[in-house]
């Protein structure tokens, strides 16, 4: 009981840390965090469950980690050969296992600290790396010899390697929730396997040098094109779109989505653009960003968005990507349910939603067991973003107790439930 209360206020210090800091703000902006980042170059960027943030940078600088938010950087590249150079992509696995690819693979399991080689030789160079909910690995490689190219598998946390195809230069490998694997490529389009690899479906032929790829959260797939912008599929990769409207910048280089779908997409040369109406339309959020060729985009737990750029080092969004709503003048195209904020909370947090028509609509709190605490809404509302605050109190007007809460929406045929934790 202690430790899960000391994760609770662990969870929330930093919490009030992130959200008290002078970087937020009432707009959409960017602050720049490079101190001891002593290269500027990022090449990639990823955060593992306790918010520590790892990028690898151009060639020369290697492996930098950052466990306050990006207010600090140090570098971590013990182990790896020449100092980190030739870092191109880096990844953490659902364990916290951190692997690095480039030269060869590398992986560290304590935190970056060290690192030592996987079973992937120096003539192999991964492009991307991805994981299954097994924890199984996935790498996009090249290769001098054309017969070593193309997506491996490993299932023993890196020790041993299967060559699943040989596709050319895959670029970016993401796996769907429903397990399906999908691989983008440099020239030859993007692929699709449902069966973990053994075999793989060619779905579009002509889109090409793709670096972004994600999915929302009724599974519908964004790939980031840099040269042709943005394509969309609702039918899991058997047809795409290209939804570029609005994206003035075709040089798409990476894809995130958070919480509420709202999607994100760095371009180089173009900035940060975002799109709240599933990729129907977009729209810059460059404020505050001094360098224009944006690359790797990662959102932490808190859904703060990073960026690494090419010589510009790393910036965080200004604001929670959740707590930035729609205008609401804005119609979503489907129901959304956004995360409550501030989470966790106390005493008060609100919860948002969109409808894309008119409903009844019913918003209740459950406690951990499932029993009703408080009924915030049941009534009609009109098509358009909603937003209702819950004070911690239930039917009776009594305080409730800190603990793990649900909230839960109805309207219509949609219902969606989510969690948030009230801190006392």
């Amino acid at each position: 009981m202690f430790r899960i209360k000391s994760y609770y206020v662990i969870l929330y210090i930093m919490f009030i840390l992130i959200n008290n800091s002078p970087l937020i703000s009432q707009t959409f902006s960017w602050n720049q965090i490079n101190t001891g980042l002593s290269s500027l170059e990022v090449n990639d960027l990823d955060i593992n469950i306790s918010d520590h943030i790892f990028v690898c940078t151009w060639w020369a600088d290697g492996i930098f980690r950052s466990t306050n938010n990006g207010a600090s950087w140090f570098r971590i590249n013990s182990g790896l050969p020449e100092d980190g150079r030739g870092a191109w992509t880096l990844s953490i696995s659902n364990s916290g296992v951190i692997f690095l690819g480039g030269v060869g693979m590398y992986r560290s399991t304590d935190n970056g600290n060290t690192w030592s080689a996987t079973g992937l030789t120096s003539n192999l160079g991964p492009q991307t790396i991805a994981f299954d909910s097994n924890n199984h690995i996935y790498a996009g490689i090249q290769s001098a010899t054309n017969s070593e190219i193309g997506v491996y598998k490993s299932t023993d946390n890196g020790n041993n390697w299967t060559q699943l195809n040989n596709i050319f230069y895959v670029t970016k490998i993401a796996i769907a929730n429903n397990g399906d694997i999908f691989a983008g490529t440099y020239q030859n389009g993007i692929y699709r396997s449902s069966d973990n690899g053994n075999s793989w479906t060619l779905l579009n032929s002509s889109i090409s040098i793709i670096r972004g790829l994600d999915f929302n959260s009724n599974g519908h797939i964004f790939v980031g094109s840099s040269g042709d912008g943005i394509f969309r599929s609702t039918d899991n990769g058997d047809s795409w779109t290209k939804t570029s409207n609005g994206l003035s910048n075709q040089n798409v280089q990476s894809i995130v989505i958070n919480s509420n779908d709202r999607i994100f997409a760095s371009t180089y040369g173009g900035g940060v653009f975002q799109s709240s109406d599933n990729g129907t339309s977009w729209s810059k959020v460059n404020s505050g960003l001094t360098n224009s060729n944006a690359w790797p985009l990662a959102l932490n737990s808190s859904e703060f968005l990073f960026v690494g750029t090419y010589g510009g080092g790393v910036y965080i969004s200004s604001q929670n990507t959740v707590s930035v709503h729609e205008n609401s003048n804005t119609i979503p195209n489907s129901f959304i349910l956004s995360n409550n904020y501030p989470n966790p909370f106390n005493p008060n947090t609100t919860i948002t939603f969109g409808l894309d028509s008119d409903s009844d609509v019913s918003v209740k709190i459950f406690n951990l067991s499932g029993k009703l605490i408080s009924t915030l809404q049941n009534n009609f509302k009109t098509k358009g973003w909603h937003s209702i605050t819950w004070n911690g109190t239930n039917d009776s007007g009594n305080k409730v107790g800190g603990g793990i809460y649900f909230y839960q929406v109805i309207a219509g045929d949609f219902v969606q439930t989510k969690k948030m934790m009230l801190m006392k």
